[in-house]
C-alpha cells in the first residue's frame, strides 16, 4: 500500500483508512466509489482491483489477526520484519511471525464524522 497523502495518486481520500462489509470485503474507506477498491490476493500478494472476485476476509479481534481462506488454506495478514521495506503479504497460518498477531481494528461511525466535517 502507499503512504498516506501519496503525491503520486490522484485521490481525494486517505490511502491508510480501510473498511469491511458484511461478507468480508476490504475497501478503501471515504472512496466515492467504495466497490472500485477492494483488496485481493494473488498467490500471497495483496493488491488493490475491483471487487468483482476479492477475497473475504475475516478480523480476529482477540488474536489481532487478519485471516483468509483459500482453498483449504488458512492465510493471515502479516509482513516480513527481517526486510526493511515489506510489502505486506499473506502468510501461511502457524507461521512465526509477530506481524501476523498486531493488528488492531478501530470502529469509526463515518456517518457520524462526514456530518461533523461538514458543519
Amino acid at each position: 500500500m502507499r503512504p498516506c497523502q501519496s503525491p503520486t495518486v490522484d485521490l481525494d481520500f486517505d490511502l491508510q483508512k480501510w473498511e469491511s462489509n458484511a461478507i468480508g470485503h476490504i475497501f478503501l474507506a471515504d472512496s466515492q466509489d467504495a466497490a472500485g477498491h477492494c483488496i485481493k490476493s494473488t498467490g500471497r500478494k495483496l493488491y488493490v482491483d475491483d471487487c468483482q472476485s476479492a477475497d473475504n476476509f475475516a478480523f480476529d479481534d482477540a488474536l489481532g489477526t487478519i485471516g483468509v481462506t483459500k482453498g483449504s488454506a488458512s492465510y493471515l495478514v502479516g509482513f516480513d520484519p527481517t526486510r526493511r521495506f515489506s510489502r505486506l503479504r499473506l502468510f501461511k497460518s502457524g507461521t512465526f511471525n509477530d506481524s501476523l498477531y498486531n493488528w488492531h481494528v478501530f470502529y469509526e461511525d463515518f456517518a457520524a464524522a462526514a456530518a461533523a466535517a461538514a458543519e
